[in-house]
């Protein structure tokens, strides 16, 4: 038991939990700064467009499935690597009955020829594109009579940003796909309880060595810097097993359901009416 002091046991964990927590760490941030708000494309999408080449009733339709295809592209992706989002919504229906999809929109994304399981998040980026074509008209083939319902360069930059948004998308469902390795965790996890109860044990054996010659306050010392380090070893221990998914239910994780869709809903539900609000206020 004497000898037990001198086994690694402290360098070898740092190692092996400085890599870990550095190893999640650098995942989580890179998962952050993979984030994209649907309402970035909602606002360029709000500034091209040109309402007054359309006929009212159709340019508000077009208005509006434009911010519904963004909106339901950014859950139909956090639906598969979000936990709090698949529970909001489990199935298509829920997305049916909070307005975001329509049946013959569902039967159309059943219907592809993908796999039963695979992620359709792509598939209403894909009609916004198909959207924004149909009422799009180049300069070279617009006549004297007809107007585009968004200028060349406006059409290219928006839809530059829904490709930068679909690879950013599909890059974080890449981090959903390849996760750190469970073995690593359990050995991690494994190593450092074992060390705390080994430390445990070494501590306590000096109390049954008792003479009058040894130090009280040397082993109380001793003791309460090994309780620190303790903590410290599980503090990170936990930090890394948080930070592992940072979708999950822990109150640390992103909050996506909220800060996610929250602006984008009020774009798409209340855009006209903040629109001729905002002017008469200005008048």
């Amino acid at each position: 038991m004497a000898h037990m002091d001198n086994l690694p046991f402290m360098g070898t964990l740092s190692l092996l939990l400085g890599f870990t927590a550095q190893t999640t760490m650098k995942r989580w941030m890179d998962i952050y700064w993979l984030l994209v708000w649907p309402e970035n494309a909602a606002i360029m999408f709000n500034s091209f467009f040109y309402e007054n080449a359309l006929p009212p009733d159709k340019a508000r339709v077009v208005r509006h499935s434009v911010y519904r295809y963004l909106l339901l592209t950014y859950i139909l992706l956090l639906r598969d690597v979000s936990i709090p989002v698949r529970k909001q919504f489990p199935t298509y229906n829920h997305l049916i009955e909070g307005k975001l999809l329509t049946e013959e929109e569902l039967d159309v994304m059943e219907h592809a020829n993908i796999a039963e399981n695979s992620c359709r998040y792509w598939q209403p980026m894909l009609w916004t594109i198909l959207v924004l074509k149909k009422y799009y008209r180049s300069p070279l083939s617009m006549s004297a009579a007809q107007r585009s319902a968004m200028d060349e360069v406006h059409f290219g930059n928006l839809v530059e940003e829904l490709s930068r948004m679909r690879g950013k998308l599909g890059d974080i469902l890449s981090y959903d796909w390849v996760p750190i390795p469970l073995a690593s965790t359990q050995t991690i996890t494994f190593a450092v309880y074992c060390y705390l109860v080994i430390n445990g044990i070494l501590q306590h054996y000096p109390l049954c060595l008792y003479t009058s010659d040894w130090s009280v306050m040397a082993w109380a010392t001793r003791f309460a810097f090994s309780l620190l380090l303790n903590t410290f070893y599980l503090g990170w221990l936990k930090c890394s097993q948080v930070m592992v998914n940072p979708f999950g239910l822990d109150d640390d994780d992103f909050e996506v359901r909220r800060s996610g869709t929250s602006v984008a809903l009020l774009i798409f539900k209340n855009a006209k009416k903040a629109i001729n609000s905002q002017l008469h206020c200005s008048v």
